[in-house]
């Protein structure tokens, strides 16, 4: 039986895991990163849209949504800000 909310969460945790496993990042860090930047928000919202696209462009929008975010609007500490500072730049390194 088809479940939305269940596909959400299995979307959720794909999404987090292409996404650190692209980047380099360990769990922790981009579940992080994430949720205190309001990405995990964002793509529950965008579900619809988000989960027909292929991997590729997920990693592009979230990329693009890092970009435009302002690292002080968020409590993160060094490492999670140098990372997220990569991550607007593209300079984070696998």
């Amino acid at each position: 039986m088809y479940n939305e909310t269940d596909s959400k969460k299995k979307f959720v945790v794909f999404a987090i895991e292409e996404y650190r496993n692209r980047k380099g990042i360990d769990g922790k860090t981009a579940i992080t990163l994430f949720e205190k930047s309001g990405l995990l928000q964002y793509i529950e919202d965008f579900y619809d849209v988000l989960h027909s696209n292929g991997t590729e462009y997920l990693i592009a929008d979230f990329d693009d949504y890092f970009k435009h975010r302002n690292i002080d609007d968020y409590d993160l500490n060094e490492n999670e800000k140098k990372i997220f500072i990569e991550i607007q730049n593209h300079t984070l390194k696998k």
